[in-house]
């Protein structure tokens, strides 16, 4: 007979324990930056630096680096930023939602229900949820 401990832990994907670890840890600290040599790296600029992630040219096969795997190491570099920046715009945006709700003005609030809901579900998404 199987522990249900160890049924459960059987039923789970095999890289869901680094998944666990992962959602629990925060960004590299540091601000994230391009560095477009030979490879296409996104880097802390902390001391010493740290390379988060290296961004492959796929289909160039060393050749230079074509504007899709540039755009997405900038969309990377730029995302610890982005992230932090959504959380905050998401807190005013949920006051506002609720002093639209509580008025009793009959404000519209809904478009910006849809809005907030997407971006809670994108930082959930950043944050590993």
């Amino acid at each position: 007979m199987i522990p249900a401990a160890a049924e459960a832990a059987a039923s789970k994907p095999r890289n869901h324990a680094i998944m666990e670890n992962t959602m629990k840890s925060q960004p590299t600290d540091g601000t994230w930056s391009v560095s477009n040599g030979r490879l296409v790296r996104i880097v802390a600029l902390t001391t010493p630096a740290v390379v988060i992630c290296g961004v492959h040219r796929i289909g160039s096969k060393g050749g230079k680096a074509n504007g899709d795997a540039l755009a997405n190491a900038y969309l990377l570099s730029a995302a610890k930023e982005m992230r932090a920046a959504l959380g905050a715009i998401l807190h005013e945006i949920d006051i506002e939602i609720d002093e639209r709700q509580t008025s009793g003005l009959n404000e519209n609030w809904k478009g910006l229900k849809v809005l907030s809901d997407a971006g809670h579900a994108a930082l959930a998404k950043a944050k590993g949820r």
